[in-house]
């Protein structure tokens, strides 16, 4: 290999280490930002979020996710979940009216914690290139 050849190389593998860095600390601000946003009654709800990197069998819950830090191995081209196997996580994100199995009637408010942080996307995304940018 020529040195041309070699630094090439070198410069291809440190762009794909900055993409993947840029992809995990995107991924970590947006599962961040639907945590905050998250309403807290019991504390429940906001600690089932969970982060899935190209998982073939999702988790139902806390008990059998995937061990470790899940964001810390995405790469490029990965498919990232961010989910909250809580029973009750739909209602709280669309909100519910009507009666549900139990004959108790509700006329719940969605809070939309995902839609909101999906409308904040591009500047989380502005933020964190910006944040990547300075160190």
């Amino acid at each position: 290999m020529t040195d041309f050849t070699v630094a090439v190389d070198a410069w291809v593998k440190a762009a794909k280490a900055q993409q993947d860095a840029a992809l995990r600390a995107y991924a970590e601000a947006l599962a961040e930002r639907i945590k905050e946003l998250t309403p807290v009654k019991t504390g429940f709800l906001r600690a089932n979020w969970m982060v899935v990197v190209s998982a073939e069998a999702l988790p139902t819950s806390r008990a059998n996710q995937l061990q470790g830090d899940e964001i810390s191995r995405a790469k490029i081209g990965a498919d990232i979940l961010v989910l909250n196997p809580a029973a009750y996580a739909r209602r709280i994100e669309y909100g519910f009216m009507g009666t549900d199995s139990r004959g108790r009637t509700y006329h719940q408010a969605p809070r939309g914690m995902v839609a909101q942080t999906l409308t904040e996307a591009p500047q989380i995304l502005a933020d964190v290139l910006k944040r990547l940018n300075r160190s």
